[in-house]
């Protein structure tokens, strides 16, 4: 994967020096994400400078360097089309890599269709030559970012918010925070109309293809690749198991492909250890695994990982996660992040990242199963809570608050209440408990609620998985220039989760990832995988927020001078609610302030 960025000027022709000063903003914020060569593109009329940070995974030498360039357009991109070889091979064609494919293919009369045929993650920006036009596109999942901001001046792109903050400083442009946006990232852990923190820097809808129109402020904007949501079979369900194994392992072979070393993130869960087992069946070289389990766990992901590791022959590594480690992530989290999202296993995934940056530039992960093959316990929860939001059970709620006012199914009072099922399901993530310092916390409406009324697989897909999963596993690897490849998100696994829950719903991930993880290890180690203990990779939010070295890290952020720079924000609540974390242990929002801290840390410094 790699770092792109854009910056295009309509009225005022740049000095050389403005422009060395955007090229320098955009390579050194984005070096990270491709520290293996930075390159840049000027028009001839100095109006417009395409960039390029790239990360060397496939044909590694110089000829794959970009910005690359063909008789239509000059072009950056990021991210793996990984079935390049396939659509060559449609062509009597060969390449080393997919950006060569790309340059060779590409042109004016078939973007949106080729777009349409890549299976893989991407972002991309091209200048078309004869009219200078700009058009940005990204994947139909979501996996790689792409943000930008438009008026009658500048057109700027970038691969992270903070790249364009930074070029608006230095162009003296003036941005305000979005509140409506902020609000809903603090309540969810991320905004469900795909929106950034700051006003008019948005993010480029998944699937979606945008060209600039001159000085308009708007974009011209159409999807390439909406998701089909069809059922392509009409199998029994005894021949899920084998259609799931087909397209498992062939996106298993395109995610192998690599001119460099290849790891896997292996927590010894179900999803991870299924992606390690395919791996080892289809790749003969070294394979690096990486395993983080918590210091009060009692290891159980060790163990489980280490059953995996030894039956493949795969060379395993272990980390404890400590709170010296989880300090040092916590304070790179605001360069990581391309966007804010709210998630504490971002902090473990950094720490996985750093350590496997030595070693393995690429890194396979279970990421996507869950939401795809109804892996997750809150869609059983979802059910009940339909059944008790119908059966208006939020007619006793201020009763049961009366008696038991800090029960487990109080957290699930705000989707009870809900007006809609969309609503309700996204109420489920609602990030605090008792106390709410959210000033105008008022209940936004999603627009799709009827679309995700019976699927909250769908809903998941749509938002969570994009604005949550693959923008942690983007942003957290990427900080350490570690591509990240998932296997389960592929275009045959995304249509054959949708016929599953179409015709089979109750059909669980268990159902067809068991027999596979059986048919890899064989009867006796799978007895012996199965019999050990399994906990979830619950992140310790209570080791972080009671270790003395790291509250006194959130006293910089956590205090009135910072929070008074907010006025959406309780400021006398959210002290009183920190003190309560220090003073009395009172661990009931933490979830909620860990999210406040993400956002106050990341906004805090982006012009650092």
């Amino acid at each position: 994967m790699c770092g792109i960025g854009l910056v295009k000027f309509y009225k005022q022709k740049p000095s050389t020096e403005l422009l060395s000063e955007c090229e320098n903003i955009i390579s050194s914020e984005q070096f990270n994400r491709g520290p293996n060569n930075s390159s840049f593109w000027i028009s001839e009329d100095n109006m417009t400078m395409i960039c390029h940070q790239r990360l060397s995974i496939l044909d590694i030498s110089e000829n794959s360097n970009q910005p690359f360039e063909n008789k239509d357009y000059i072009g950056s991109f990021n991210g793996e089309i990984y079935n390049y070889p396939e659509l060559s091979k449609k062509n009597n064609l060969e390449f080393k890599s997919d950006t060569l494919y790309l340059k060779h293919n590409i042109n004016k009369k078939n973007i949106s269709y080729l777009f349409s045929k890549f299976d893989g993650p991407f972002a991309i920006i091209l200048y078309e030559k004869s009219t200078k036009k700009i058009t940005i596109a990204r994947d139909p999942f979501g996996e790689k970012p792409l943000f930008y901001f438009k008026d009658k001046e500048f057109f700027i792109v970038a691969s992270k918010v903070r790249t364009i903050v930074k070029i608006l400083y230095k162009l003296e442009c003036n941005f305000s925070l979005n509140k409506k946006n902020i609000i809903n990232i603090l309540k969810y852990g991320y905004d469900q109309n795909k929106n950034t923190p700051i006003k008019k820097i948005l993010s480029l809808d998944k699937g979606e293809l945008a060209a600039d129109n001159n000085r308009n402020e708007n974009l011209i904007k159409k999807h390439f690749n909406k998701a089909n949501n069809k059922a392509l079979i009409k199998e029994n369900s005894d021949q899920i198991t084998l259609l799931f194994r087909k397209f498992f392992e062939s996106s298993i072979i395109e995610k192998l492909r690599s001119d460099v070393p290849l790891g896997i993130f292996l927590s010894g869960g179900l999803d991870s250890s299924l992606v390690a087992a395919a791996a080892r069946k289809f790749y003969s070289n070294k394979i690096e695994s990486y395993t983080i389990d918590f210091e009060n766990n009692k290891e159980s992901h060790f163990k489980r990982a280490q059953v995996i590791s030894d039956k493949l022959g795969i060379s395993s590594h272990k980390i404890i996660f400590t709170p010296e480690k989880a300090l040092n992530a916590i304070k790179s989290l605001p360069y990581a992040l391309t966007s804010p999202a709210i998630d504490p296993s971002e902090i473990p995934l950094l720490v996985l990242s750093e350590f496997a940056s030595s070693k393995t530039p690429v890194c396979l992960s279970g990421d996507g199963a869950d939401e795809l093959f109804n892996g997750y316990i809150r869609y059983q929860r979802f059910q009940i809570i339909e059944f008790l939001r119908n059966a208006k059970f939020k007619n006793f709620i201020p009763i049961f608050k009366f008696f038991k006012p800090k029960s487990k199914l109080s957290r699930y009072f705000n989707s009870i209440n809900s007006m809609s099922a969309g609503q309700s399901y996204l109420n489920m993530f609602y990030q605090w408990y008792d106390k709410n310092p959210l000033i105008e916390d008022k209940e936004q409406k999603t627009s799709k609620s009827d679309f995700y009324k019976d699927d909250p697989c769908l809903m998941d897909q749509d938002l969570y998985l994009p604005e949550i999963i693959l923008r942690k596993s983007d942003s957290c690897t990427m900080q350490y220039s570690v591509e990240s490849r998932l296997p389960f998100i592929s275009k045959n696994l995304i249509n054959l989760s949708y016929t599953i829950r179409k015709n089979y719903p109750k059909l669980k991930k268990k159902d067809i990832f068991l027999p596979l993880i059986e048919y890899y290890l064989g009867k006796d180690i799978f007895y012996q995988y199965m019999s050990l203990p399994k906990y979830g990779l619950t992140v310790p939010l209570e080791m972080i927020f009671n270790d003395p070295s790291i509250q006194n890290y959130f006293n910089n952020y956590f205090n009135y001078d910072v929070i008074s720079k907010f006025n959406f924000l309780n400021h006398n609540l959210i002290l009183k609610i920190w003190h309560d974390i220090k003073i009395k242990k009172d661990n009931s929002n933490l979830y909620g302030m860990w999210a406040l801290f993400t956002f106050i840390q990341w906004q805090t410094n982006l012009d650092k």
